[in-house]
């Protein structure tokens, strides 16, 4: 069998590149992506459109957005005094799963929990941006806005937003939020209910 002589090219499927296609590669022109990227200056970089990535958030703020709410939100009337609505909202029981609610002070601080881990609550569909500054004033900076997955009791479920504790480190063992608000004189009928759901049965030492 005839061996390849060393300035042989090779055939197709050839491990290597013989020098001559190397050197005819050198003198081949770049092709048109490369001269783009080679030619590029900075400004020519793409960067995100601020103003448009602005219009979509205000956008999004007045529109309407879900908001599950374990707290004292839980309340229509509160939620209607603190939001400025003009009507009752339409709050829906609902839960989150993941999560976990300990006190701070006197007041429930939503955490994120063991996996599986149900805290009940209500969800309202909040409409317009000064609703919701509203909600985040009365929250204060210890409360974040963060996105979650809302879970109706028919079974439908919605990412969407609630507000989680971000204040300092919680070293509270879980609140039982229905024993809380039984002796809370501002407790409402619907805020015990939801916190019952959510604790399922208080034993008698709870009192």
């Amino acid at each position: 069998m005839s061996q390849a002589q060393p300035n042989e090219e090779r055939t197709v499927g050839e491990a290597h590149p013989t020098p001559q296609r190397r050197e005819r590669g050198k003198n081949q022109p770049a092709s048109l992506m490369a001269r783009k990227f080679l030619n590029a200056s900075d400004d020519d970089v793409w960067m995100p459109d601020e103003d448009l990535i602005r219009q979509e958030m205000e956008k999004t703020r007045a529109g309407k957005e879900m908001y599950f709410f374990y707290g004292s939100l839980m309340d229509p009337a509160t939620l209607r005094r603190v939001a400025g609505l003009e009507e009752s909202p339409r709050l829906r029981p609902a839960h989150v799963v993941g999560y976990e609610t300990k006190l701070w002070g006197p007041y429930p601080a939503l955490l994120d929990g063991p996996p599986g881990h149900i805290v009940r609550g209500m969800a309202c569909e909040i409409e317009g941006g000064e609703a919701k500054d509203r909600l985040a004033a009365y929250e204060t900076a210890n409360y974040g806005v963060k996105l979650c997955l809302i879970e109706f009791d028919d079974g439908t479920k919605v990412k969407d937003k609630t507000f989680r504790y971000a204040g300092f480190e919680i070293e509270a063992g879980n609140m039982n939020s229905y024993v809380f608000y039984r002796r809370s004189p501002t407790c409402t009928n619907t805020m015990r209910t939801a916190a019952y759901l959510e604790n399922h049965i208080i034993s008698g030492s709870a009192d």
